[in-house]
């Protein structure tokens, strides 16, 4: 197995677009993570072509926060959406307009898998009615594209909206670039702000510690009804199970995410139309607020197509914006901003180390290194040297 291969296996997101295209096999981990198992150099090529850990990032980017049109706050018009959403419901109502004025013929997404859910399923759908009940976050592992060569090939989809993770949305137009097909039939990309995938070990721990039976289980709610919301379980005889959204992820689900997460570059949606994220009001000290309220989206128009889709739904009404400070994002975000900044030191423990890094440029690496100090990108090699000595990565 040479270094690249080593890299596509080992910083696999399980977006399943090789499984889909090239029927590459996927094997799982012991906490659910999935990985190809790569049998032929026609395989190995083509996932060396859109796998976002060995592909050279966006050397351009002009903000740490990725190249954009326009930036908003902004929420769903629609109060049902705006409260069912993980946040202010900006995606759902984007899906809405599409289908409600026949932009596109389906809608491909994440949502709940009905039989276990605490997994996640695709939904390839054109009813506007579905978007409410595939509205919110799903914090545990998915495979959004693997199955998005069925959709190309059937030629009664004609024009298709996508949402995914960034890293899935990153492999598409990768894809997209290297077929006519996909170019030509997925007309809008979007994505949102990303924490990390959480292992399925971590769900079914976070499941039993709230007290409630996985195989009475029928619903699970990692957000939304309110902004942030609760995690939710609600079993087979209707009774409810829940905790904070900070609890769920800070203690269980945060904690137990993706290697490919841990050095992940674009966690923003950086090759989407529209990415959106938590708009969080700020306490005093500027830390978020994580107190129940309306929701509230960052919007970040990234094309000009997006630019164009989001004109016409402000001035059809499908959405509520006022103007946002970017420079807000470093409190609120800062999370996001302090992963994508300390990236270099990260990447070269890595490298120290011997071990399997991704394959990014240091010209990127050292434009994002000048959004931090010296003392935090040090605190990230030395984090990363002692993660290694423990065995972890």
């Amino acid at each position: 197995m040479n270094k690249v291969e080593k890299c596509i296996v080992k910083f696999c997101t399980g977006c399943g677009l090789c499984s889909s295209v090239k029927g590459v096999e996927l094997k799982e981990d012991a906490k659910g993570f999935s990985f190809p198992v790569i049998k032929s150099y026609e395989d190995f090529e083509f996932c060396k072509k859109v796998c976002p850990a060995v592909q050279k990032h966006n050397e351009t980017r002009k903000t740490i926060w990725g190249n954009y049109e326009f930036v908003y706050a902004g929420w769903s018009s629609d109060k049902n959406i705006r409260k069912m959403a993980s946040s202010g419901g900006v995606i759902s109502a984007t899906l809405k307009y599409l289908l409600d004025f026949k932009l596109v013929d389906v809608v491909i997404q994440s949502a709940a898998n009905r039989k276990q859910p605490w997994k996640t399923e695709t939904y390839c759908h054109s009813n506007p009615d579905n978007i409410i009940e595939f509205a919110g976050s799903r914090y545990s592992i998915s495979h959004t594209l693997s199955d998005i060569n069925r959709y190309l090939n059937d030629e009664s989809i004609k024009r298709i909206a996508f949402v995914g993770r960034p890293c899935e949305v990153s492999a598409l137009r990768n894809y997209m670039k290297m077929n006519s097909v996909a170019q030509n039939k997925i007309k809008y990309v979007l994505s949102f702000f990303c924490g990390g995938i959480p292992s399925e070990r971590a769900n079914l721990k976070l499941i039993d510690a709230v007290g409630c039976e996985i195989d009475k289980l029928v619903k699970l709610s990692y957000r939304g009804n309110g902004w942030p919301g609760y995690y939710i379980c609600t079993d087979s005889n209707g009774k409810r199970f829940m905790t904070s959204y900070n609890d769920s992820w800070g203690k269980y689900l945060g904690r137990d995410v993706a290697k490919a997460c841990r050095f992940c570059i674009d966690s923003l949606g950086e090759d989407a139309d529209i990415a959106c994220g938590d708009a969080w009001h700020q306490n005093s000290d500027g830390t978020p607020d994580f107190s129940e309220g309306d929701g509230r989206n960052v919007v970040l128009v990234r094309t000009k197509n997006g630019a164009d889709l989001f004109t016409n739904m402000q001035l059809a009404g499908y959405v509520i914006t006022e103007p946002y400070d970017i420079g807000r994002l470093f409190s609120v975000q800062k999370s996001q901003y302090t992963r994508k900044s300390t990236m270099l030191g990260k990447w070269l423990a890595l490298k120290l180390c011997n071990k399997t890094a991704p394959n990014y440029s240091l010209k990127c690496l050292l434009r994002l290194a000048k959004f931090c100090s010296v003392k935090d990108q040090f605190k990230a090699f030395k984090g990363t040297i002692t993660r290694i000595k423990k065995g972890v990565i």
